[in-house]
């Protein structure tokens, strides 16, 4: 593919999902000699490594938007729209809403702009739980504006889609469906690795430190079983009073997070029930996966759930905690191990969604109104 493309997020390099998402994705494209450009959106205040920055900073097809904490989208429209070539087709990969909504005003001004907005989340249902009502408003305005226009999807689960089109009364025609995929350069299966012997079955689990993950009622709920031998990885610090056998990492590097899971039997979560949880597709789940490990999530695996419930090996879901509890589990051998990798890395890895993503590129540049 010829045409240039170009990746925008605004959601800065101090993203829990940066490395594992938006530059995990960037480098398998220009590893596929694919002219990708990446355009980070960087919050003044954010904490962000000076170290990162620097480096992503001397890459010849890296730049960043330094921006305030309160945008106005009109001037970083302007500002985009002058980064970008005004004299042939490009294609703007714009993910999650503000640089999508960003690349909607940009393209009035440049019309060789195909715009794909790539739909990671439930977002106006998540601002909800976090009773953020004021941006609410300003994102509910903002989709409506998106979805009028003829544009190119992607979501992360069709009942993402589903969502999006019951609640704003459209119909989307032209998408894919990729989900919030693994880096399966670096979370492979280690068939080499000797687990060292333990009487109790190895748990483990990785993600963010929001509310939502109950990570304080998954300590409760193991170290009450006592039948299991639990780690917690986080990227920021996080302190659980009246832990006694859980223990914690956190800042790990994603190639110390996929070497902390090897030998590990099974990689749990434990989500709310809120609808933003449901229509996702946790990248932490595919890791596991992708890393041989089967996975254990109580009410709920999100739009995984299915996936689980149609593939047994792959893992359990549980209703509520009282069921889990009532569950005893074994170790996992190798054998079960490699066959949840393989699945893994033919479905929800990133080199799986390359190609989607590809499809959805020449399909955008064949449609004149995009």
């Amino acid at each position: 593919m010829q045409i240039p493309i170009y990746y925008f997020t605004v959601e800065g390099i101090s993203s829990s999902v940066f490395e594992s998402q938006v530059y995990a994705y960037i480098s398998t494209l220009r590893s596929q000699g694919i002219p990708a450009k990446l355009i980070i959106g960087q919050r003044y205040k954010a904490r962000a490594s000076i170290k990162k920055l620097f480096q992503l900073s001397r890459e010849d097809n890296t730049q960043f938007m330094f921006l305030p904490q309160q945008l106005d989208y009109a001037k970083k429209a302007n500002r985009l729209a002058n980064r970008l070539p005004n004299n042939r087709k490009i294609i703007l990969h714009c993910r999650n809403i503000e640089a999508a909504y960003i690349g909607l005003l940009a393209r009035q001004k440049n019309k060789n702009i195909k715009l794909l907005y790539d739909v990671r989340g439930y977002v106006e249902d998540e601002l909800r739980y976090f009773k953020d009502f004021n941006r609410l408003e300003k994102f509910e305005k903002m989709h409506k504006a998106l979805f009028k226009e003829p544009l190119y999807y992607n979501f992360v689960s069709d009942k993402l889609r589903e969502v999006y089109e019951d609640n704003y009364h459209v119909k989307f025609k032209n998408y894919s469906i990729c989900v919030s995929a693994y880096n399966d350069k670096i979370f492979k299966f280690n068939p080499s690795y000797t687990i060292k012997s333990s009487s109790k079955p190895k748990v483990v689990f990785v993600g963010g430190s929001q509310s939502y993950q109950k990570i304080e009622d998954l300590v409760s709920m193991i170290e009450k079983q006592g039948t299991m031998d639990f780690t917690v990885i986080t990227n920021k610090k996080i302190t659980i009073q009246n832990s006694k056998n859980t223990k914690f990492l956190y800042g790990l590097k994603p190639t110390e997070v996929a070497q902390a899971l090897d030998g590990v039997d099974y990689g749990i979560l434990y989500r709310s029930s809120e609808a933003f949880n449901e229509v996702a597709t946790p990248t932490k789940i595919a890791e596991y996966w992708g890393k041989g490990l089967k996975v254990i999530a109580i009410n709920s695996a999100g739009a995984y759930t299915s996936v689980i419930k149609e593939n047994p090996f792959l893992g359990y879901v549980y209703e509520n905690e009282k069921e889990y509890l009532n569950q005893s589990l074994p170790e996992i051998n190798k054998e079960e191990s490699q066959k949840i990798a393989d699945f893994a890395e033919s479905k929800f890895s990133l080199s799986s969604n390359y190609m989607k993503y590809m499809l959805l590129y020449n399909s955008l540049l064949t449609k004149e109104n995009a």
